[in-house]
């Protein structure tokens, strides 16, 4: 943009050859020539005289072109303070300058100073020349130009968007000016993210730079990569790849392979390859781009960072861990250094590091990587942002694989709800966290949630991904795992078949995870008794594993063990035992001798060999029972070793055969075996001694024993004694803690409920012979990642509650810890719950229900008077068990002490919102009084079933009136007008307890009543009834001041 004036001045001809020179390019021979005039014109004319300052200006614009940036810049103020004082400020001519300086300014990153320039020539020109003039129009690119810069896009579009509609006007719209203009709103646009306009804008300015310029001129060229870089983000892969070919190999053919355009094609060629998944190619181009940046811009250049980076995603692709952990360490140091910690970039390369350790199961530096992640983009582009949810989605997966699964459970619930808000219910991400979530409840045999959780992950991965994806037969599989922990073995075997045909079909017959699919088949086959099935299928298995994985691997040994299970429920004992002495072998080898897998599989073995002797005579079979038996003991061999639970259980299988009575007292064999009185056993059966009496002393044993006999019989018992003798002995046994190479003493026999993080099942004592219920829960959710004291005192509080003993209390047997699980063994086993029993009452129950108020108010006050607080009653907590009602599931968390209503303000655990009382749920200051009201909840929907209603019909009625919410806690209003309602219908001297009820159901809790109090006020009304209304079984029927020496007077 040259002055248009015509001049006459010294140095006219330098000037005018000059500018002919710089018409042709040839900008060298230009300047010599400008330089002329300009010395020139100084010594004739002076400094600041017009026509000096107009030849420095063309100078200036010569050493421009030639990236003179310094020089141009300190002519071009020379000139611009010159005009300004000789021409004024608004001069059309310094106006031009202003407008080159800024133009230097700019090439030099100056971008503040270059801003203010144009913005003068803007308005200067708008006002001299007006807004479409052509020079106006260069001065607003320009201006827009360097807003881009300052990433202050609005402006820069709205400016572009002026010079496209004037230049298009003015110059029309193929000109290389008016291309030029709209290239730079494409990219105002791509950083606004409105790709689709901008790929518009870079297809025009591609065809008319094509037409005008050629197709390998650098800006055709720049305008190709970047209608690329738009066409990627859009997803439109294949037509990127082909426009970044072409761009690199033009500019590596025009400007060399090392420049930096050519390299930052190579680069945007490889991510376009990497989302295509052709990770081989991609990576020799990121290598490449690493190799050229390092060498052109240093190794700690953005570009060379980013793609190091990328390389290391590809090599990662690949499997290619070890190296791609190399290049991800060096882009986490290099963008520290250049970008700092909490950078988008540094972040994201640390979230890669953290996975590629991850798939070099390195968990723990992972996981601190990917808090860091997190962490920072929580700051930067807040907590429910996608890729701040990523990052916690692989924190929860390293919590996983390190077995913390009550901290990954609750990242992995904070991150469906974030994708589900974010993403959309259905969107795979979303998917995959709801999977991983349900296998983290799995794992804490919370197999109700997780089952549900597999389920919907099922459904939307089918509708997304297709019914033969890897990741929706995973969640197929672990379905089919969580169906099948809670019996229903029929869902779970069709689940396991569709897994192991999509899997054939994907991997072939005998790929590890088809063999493990089937395995499932196998097992759930065998629990439905089809073992001709189950044999079949555990043969194939073990000859895959065998070829796949070894002979000795876990699987492989797993596998035959369940083989012989089914070979021996086919009689066919002896190809079953041959198997079973391999896989005993096998697993005493692989860990050692009391592992729990090979004291299981030495059981069945011991089993096999009884079951598989008994067609021989009975001489034959004793003689091979006493040479079994014999291999016990030390004849004459001096002491031996304690005996393990397992050898004493080995002991009584064999005992069976011979002796069932025998087999019932193991432990009593061994001893008297040991000192030669085995005589005595039958006697010691007869008068009711039994294993359960040990540790004995000299006085407690029987008189039928000589003392000399006793005396031994004590010396010996430690032979026997092990720890899981304890733990049938409630307040008189200890907490047992048992090592992953310890077998506990039960059998397991079914489940009888799931539900939190806890499994209830039903077992079979080894030592008494009993059945019990067991609860397990797992310690990662009961302590997280409290310490030993805390472990410590709840042995502490379980010992407690040992001691209580109450009939409707359900007893505390025992309780253990294993590695994984916290154990409690509870009597009696009931025949259902309270929830289950109104859901089925009728008429003919109600004399018996009614009976259940005074019983439950007996036992509440046993418990506080006990300094226990329930903390969670529900018809779920409270048992049946043939007319009796029992309390569950109470006090394991004793935090009270002081007799004054036991106030305590911690947080609320396990409470269930329906029936926790209103100073619970909001975390307020709480006692007994909380017991008393959740109790009087359960009281309310025992007098609904007593009216002939049902606890849905309590439910609807609560939804229609007051605040409209089911709670009672949450409409008290609505449970006035139920109270109303409920006494004028069906059984009316049940009325009687709506009275005690609503005063249990105040929201202040001073003025409810305490246990004491209610249990005395329903016997009352209990002495007042008596025949069918009474209110109080006939156990619980009497205070205890009924029977003492006043009351007989």
């Amino acid at each position: 943009m040259f002055s248009r004036r015509r001049r006459k001045y010294v140095g006219r001809k330098e000037c005018k050859v000059g500018r002919t020179l710089y018409e042709r390019k040839k900008y060298g021979e230009a300047e010599e020539l400008f330089q002329q005039a300009v010395q020139g014109q100084e010594k004739k004319l002076g400094k600041d005289h017009v026509d000096t300052l107009y030849s420095k200006h063309l100078l200036g614009c010569t050493l421009y072109k030639q990236k003179k940036f310094s020089e141009a810049e300190e002519l071009f103020w020379q000139i611009v303070q010159g005009q300004e004082k000789e021409l004024g400020k608004d001069y059309v001519d310094t106006l031009d300058s202003k407008y080159w300086l800024g133009c230097t300014l700019y090439e030099q990153e100056k971008f503040g100073k270059a801003e203010e320039l144009f913005r003068q020539a803007v308005q200067g020109q708008e006002k001299e020349l007006s807004k479409d003039h052509v020079d106006t129009l260069y001065s607003k690119h320009w201006l827009g130009c360097t807003l881009y810069k300052q990433k202050n896009y609005d402006e820069a579009e709205e400016l572009f968007r002026q010079a496209v509609q004037g230049q298009e006007k003015e110059l029309g719209k193929g000109y290389v000016d008016t291309l030029d203009s709209k290239y730079w709103l494409g990219r105002t646009l791509y950083r606004q993210m409105n790709y689709g306009e901008a790929e518009e804008l870079f297809r025009q300015a591609v065809q008319g730079r094509e037409k005008e310029l050629g197709r390998n001129h650098a800006n055709t060229l720049e305008s190709k990569y970047w209608l690329g870089r738009t066409l990627y983000k859009q997803v439109k892969y294949v037509e990127a790849e082909k426009l970044f070919r072409q761009v690199a190999q033009r500019r590596e053919k025009k400007l060399g392979k090392d420049y930096v355009d050519t390299l930052d094609s190579k680069y945007w060629l490889g991510c376009t390859l990497y989302e295509q998944k052709k990770f081989g190619e991609a990576e020799g181009l990121f290598q490449q781009a690493v190799q050229g940046q390092e060498k052109e811009l240093g190794k700690d250049h953005v570009d060379a960072l980013y793609s190091n980076h990328w390389l290391g995603c590809t090599l990662y692709k690949q499997k290619k861990y070890g190296e791609a952990e190399e290049l991800f360490r060096q882009a986490v140091q290099g963008r520290e250094k250049k970008l700092g910690k909490d950078h988008i970039d540094t972040l994201y390369s640390n979230h890669w590091l953290g996975r590629t350790l991850y798939k070099q199961m390195n968990y723990g530096e992972a996981e601190e990587l990917f808090r860091q992640a997190v962490q920072g983009q929580e700051k930067e582009l807040g907590r429910d942002h996608v890729n701040t949810l990523e990052s916690k989605y692989w924190v929860g997966r390293a919590l996983y694989e390190q077995m913390k699964y009550g901290e990954a459970e609750e990242l992995f619930r904070q991150i469906v709800q974030g994708q589900e808000k974010e993403l959309g219910k259905d969107s795979v991400d979303t998917l995959d966290s709801k999977y991983w979530l349900g296998c983290t409840l799995y794992r804490q045999i919370n197999y109700g949630e997780a089952e549900e959780l597999f389920r919907q992950a099922v459904q939307g991965r089918e509708k997304e991904l297709g019914r033969d994806h890897v990741n929706t037969l995973d969640s197929k599989y672990w379905l089919g795992r969580a169906l099948y922990e809670q019996m229903k073995y029929g869902e779970a075997e069709e689940l396991f078949r569709q897994v192991v045909q999509g899997q054939e079909k994907e991997h072939g017959r005998d790929h590890v995870n088809m063999l493990e699919s089937k395995y499932w088949v196998g097992r759930t086959l065998y629990e439905q008794k089809f073992f001709g099935e189950a044999e079949e299928l555990f043969r194939q298995i073990v000859q895959g594993q065998e070829k796949e994985l070894g002979k000795d691997h876990a699987n492989t040994l797993d596998s035959k063990y369940w083989l012989g299970r089914a070979l021996y429920e086919r009689m066919k004992y002896g190809e079953a035992e041959e198997l079973l002495r391999q896989t005993v072998q096998g697993q005493e080898k692989k860990f050692g001798k009391d592992h729990v897998n090979a004291l299981a599989s030495r059981r069945l073995l011991r089993k096999l060999q009884l079951a598989s002797s008994s067609p021989l005579t009975i001489n034959g079979t004793t003689q091979i029972l006493a040479n079994r038996l014999s291999d016990f003991f030390l004849e004459g061999q001096g002491s031996r070793a304690q005996y393990t639970d397992s050898e004493i259980y080995e002991i009584s299988l064999l005992l069976k055969h011979s002796n069932p009575r025998w087999g019932k007292v193991p432990r009593t064999y061994i001893v008297l075996r040991t000192i030669g009185c085995l005589s005595f056993l039958d006697d010691l059966i007869d008068i009711g001694f039994s294993d359960h009496w040990f540790p004995v002393t000299e006085r407690n044993l029987p008189r039928c024993l000589r003392p000399s006999v006793r005396a031994e019989f004590v010396r010996v018992q430690d032979l026997v004694l092990t720890k899981s003798i304890d733990l049938e002995r409630s307040e008189k046994g200890q907490h047992c803690y048992f090592t992953p190479e310890e077998s506990l003493p039960f059998e397991r026999k079914g489940i009888l409920g799931t539900g939190g993080f806890s499994q209830v099942d039903k077992v079979f004592s080894l030592i008494s012979f009993k059945e019990y219920a067991r609860k397990r829960v797992l310690r990662s959710s009961a302590f997280g990642r409290r310490g030993t004291d805390d472990m410590k005192r709840f042995v502490a509080e379980i010992e407690i509650l040992k001691r209580l003993k109450h009939r409707h209390v359900v007893e505390f047997v025992g309780s253990y810890t294993d590695p994984k699980y916290i154990g409690i063994i509870m009597s009696p086993i009931a025949q259902m719950d309270l929830a289950a029993y109104l859901a089925c009452a009728d008429a003919s129950n109600h004399q018996e229900l009614r009976t259940f108020f005074g019983c439950l108010a007996r036992a509440l006050e046993f418990l506080h008077e006990h300094r226990v607080r329930h903390k969670d009653i529900k018809p779920g907590n409270i048992l049946v068990d043939r007319g009796n009602v029992l309390f569950v599931d109470f006090g394991l968390s004793l935090d009270f002490t002081d007799a004054n209503g036991s106030t305590t303000m911690s947080m609320v655990n396990g409470m269930t919102p329906r029936y926790c009382a209103p100073e619970v749920a909001l975390q307020e200051p709480r006692n007994t009084s909380s017991d008393i009201w959740s109790l009087g909840v359960v009281f309310m929907e025992m007098i609904v079933v007593l009216k002939g209603k049902t606890i849905q019909y309590m439910d609807k009625f609560f939804r229609q009136h007051g605040s409209r919410q089911a709670c009672i806690r949450t409409n008290p209003i609505a449970l006035l007008e139920f109270i109303a309602e409920l006494e004028g219908i069906g059984d009316l001297p049940s009325n009687r307890a709506l009275g005690w009820t609503q005063q249990m159901l105040l929201i202040e809790h001073q003025l409810r009543p305490t246990a004491s109090s209610l249990a005395a006020s329903i016997i009352a009304i209990n002495k007042e009834g008596g025949g069918n209304t009474g209110f109080c079984g006939i156990c619980c029927a009497f205070l205890e001041e009924d029977f003492s020496d006043s009351a007989d007077e």
